[in-house]
């Protein structure tokens, strides 16, 4: 009843997998109150926050996050997400930049700095980034890019393939 840990795994599972926001909220909060300054509570936590609208609040509880844990490459790629999501590139980007610098196998970051990018205008950089990304996040970065390009064959064939190989757990990218 007093590990803090045991109490962000049950927010983690009412958010991810019950979509029960306001219970995993419940969790959260009971678990950064045995431990207030837990990296990963906040970062699970700031999940929830952000797309329940307090954009700020999660952004600023992300921030504490990486001050707290300022090696973990997880923490600064949820920053960075949620400061793209937010319309904050530049802050994003160097977060995401960040996060790739602190693992040397995590290429997740590379689909949001792809993501950047593109809505940047700057499809050649995009399009290195988008190699870089895992294959489903690559498949939908290719599908966007070549969609921005005016190359509906090639859009439509990466989602293609995204829909034939990724449906499971694509559905968003989908």
């Amino acid at each position: 009843p007093d590990l803090s840990a045991g109490f962000m795994a049950r927010g983690i599972l009412r958010n991810l997998m019950e979509w029960d926001w306001q219970g995993a909220s419940s969790h959260f909060e009971h678990a950064l109150s045995l431990d207030p300054g837990d990296p990963a509570t906040l970062a699970a936590y700031s999940h929830v926050l952000f797309f329940s609208g307090q954009r700020d609040k999660a952004i600023a509880m992300l921030r504490r996050a990486a001050a707290l844990d300022p090696l973990s490459s997880p923490v600064w790629f949820n920053l960075g997400v949620a400061l793209a999501h937010a319309g904050q590139a530049a802050d994003a980007r160097l977060a995401l930049q960040r996060a790739s610098s602190l693992s040397n196998v995590a290429n997740w970051p590379e689909f949001y700095l792809g993501f950047l990018d593109l809505q940047a205008g700057d499809t050649e950089a995009a399009l290195l980034h988008f190699l870089r990304a895992p294959d489903a996040y690559r498949l939908t970065g290719t599908a966007m890019l070549e969609h921005t390009r005016g190359n509906a064959a090639a859009s439509q064939a990466a989602l293609e393939a995204l829909q034939r190989d990724y449906a499971m757990g694509f559905a968003y990218q989908i």
